[in-house]
């Protein structure tokens, strides 16, 4: 059209694959490097029956997305961090992946290129699929001697239906989506075909997503189908550790980088399932939802009875934004007294694992040593990725050694109330829980991962997540909030909007670094 739109029903763009004019694509054969590429008409491309990623699966794929500001300037979300991700996932898989630079140069190429498919402010996004796929013949379990880079792109809306609602998320505790030393930690094509049936069983039984437990236990939170969650108690936010089984989203680690920024404490640790469900907030991210709440969690087949919190968001889009200085005010749940018995009280248990502590200590080491043997030969791109590595590692191990810290005084406590003999009324016993067990653990049934075992009080939920009144915010394509009846804003709202402001920031014309 004459604004230099495509002719789209924009309102009616949902999250779907609308075939765009141009598709980039590159080629290199085995032990060699990406060099150049060029654009070509989108359209089918042609494989051997005996290429590799049709055989063994030998395939990586990014998501990203290229917005239309207000000006009329594009721009892209970090596209360096999916690019760094692609290179460690293509070491995984034994590919050759193209550097950063000519990276970014593709994306960029691509949504120029296609940019009459990109929505109009607040319309959408257009979707950028980068894939690396082993397209060489061969017969045997080997790596493909031929390789393609190709990015597609399609504009898109919201990825839930629900929109503006938030997700009802069902626990699955027969399939797993990971296990230890697998391939859960980058974006291989092999991941997600089998989460199909556990999701669509979900969502035939109305829910919006599978949310993943970890394949040893069965006891700790992993990530949604498409998405990394996190977890707010007692304006602490948790999230799952990304330790080879959790894909490290982009909009995960923004999440994380801009909520500390924010002076926000922000733990990534193991997160039973009973303590998510005692949440006071819970959210997903990632390229595809962007930052969406969540409303209830199903374990078990239980959930709790009483209304969502969230099904009170209103149509209120405030285009002024947030302000960033404003300090979230979590509502205390209804019905969520604990009590800690006499009995109870000196019971506790540590929740680290020292192979884990052993297995972190020898990463950090061994990518240390990396850098060390690197010489003036190596690529930027190499030692960014050990850097980030050994960055990662460390950062895990300061985490732990604070965990410690805390379970031991944690410990003393204990032992200091088992010691002590003198009868407590009912407001002293939950003052203890709530400084106690409640402080360290958002479970109120069984014995948590660490602090205090609580039992269950009087009114308390029952098994499932229940977002609280007056918290719950849904951030728009256009990076506006929606704020709930109360008009209060969380910190889901407060972070996930200065994500949003930055996403702002980096333009197409100008490759974030």
């Amino acid at each position: 059209d004459e604004n230099g739109y495509v002719d789209i029903d924009w309102d009616t763009l949902g999250f779907g694959l609308t075939s765009t004019d141009y598709m980039y694509k590159m080629k290199c054969f085995k032990d060699e490097e990406f060099t150049e590429g060029k654009l070509i008409p989108y359209g089918n491309i042609e494989l051997s029956p005996a290429a590799c990623v049709l055989n063994y699966g030998q395939g990586l794929f990014e998501g990203m997305k290229a917005i239309r500001r207000e000006d009329g300037k594009v721009v892209l979300f970090r596209p360096d961090e999916n690019a760094l991700r692609m290179r460690i996932g293509a070491e995984r898989m034994c590919m050759p992946s193209p550097s950063v630079d000519p990276f970014i140069d593709a994306v960029k190429q691509t949504a120029l290129a296609n940019k009459r498919w990109i929505p109009p402010p607040g319309k959408g996004s257009l979707y950028i699929r980068p894939l690396l796929l082993g397209t060489g013949a061969i017969l045997g379990v080997a790596p493909a001697p031929e390789y393609t880079f190709l990015i597609y792109a399609s504009p898109v809306r919201n990825y839930f239906k629900e929109e503006s609602a938030a997700l009802n998320l069902y626990v699955e505790d027969q399939f797993d989506r990971a296990s230890r030393g697998g391939a859960g930690g980058v974006k291989s094509i092999t991941n997600y075909a089998p989460a199909m049936k556990p999701l669509a069983k979900a969502k035939n039984n109305g829910y919006s997503d599978v949310l993943y437990l970890d394949s040893a236990t069965g006891k700790y939170i992993e990530e949604v189908s498409a998405c990394n969650i996190f977890m707010v108690k007692d304006k602490i936010i948790s999230t799952p550790p990304t330790k080879g089984t959790i894909l490290p989203g982009v909009t995960r680690k923004s999440m994380i980088e801009i909520a500390r920024e924010q002076g926000f404490k922000v733990e990534e640790r193991q997160i039973a399932v009973e303590e998510l469900l005692e949440a006071d907030e819970a959210f997903c991210t990632g390229t595809a939802v962007v930052v969406v709440p969540v409303g209830s969690i199903t374990y078990q087949a239980k959930r709790p009875e009483s209304p969502l919190g969230y099904a009170e968001l209103i149509g209120y889009s405030s285009s002024e934004g947030s302000d960033t200085n404003y300090e979230p005010d979590l509502e205390e749940n209804e019905g969520g007294t604990r009590e800690v018995n006499e009995s109870d009280a000196g019971e506790y248990e540590y929740a680290i694992d020292g192979d884990e502590i052993a297995n972190l200590e020898r990463e950090a080491d061994e990518f240390n040593d990396e850098l060390l043997g690197y010489d003036s030969d190596t690529s930027d791109d190499e030692l960014q990725i050990a850097k980030t590595r050994v960055k990662e590692c460390n950062h895990k191990l300061h985490e732990i050694a604070q965990q410690l810290e805390k379970e031991a005084a944690d410990g003393r406590l204990c032992a200091q109330n088992q010691s002590t003999n003198a009868p407590r009324s009912e407001e002293t016993s939950r003052e203890n829980s709530t400084q106690g067990s409640n402080e360290r653990e958002g479970s109120t049934g069984g014995r948590g991962s660490r602090g205090v075992r609580g039992k269950r009080g009087r009114g308390s939920r029952g098994r499932g997540f229940q977002a609280p009144r007056g918290v719950g915010v849904f951030i728009a394509d256009d990076g506006s909030p929606w704020f709930n009846q109360s008009g209060q804003a969380t910190i889901v709202q407060h972070v996930s909007h200065t994500t949003q402001q930055k996403f702002q920031a980096s333009t197409v014309d100008q490759a974030p670094h």
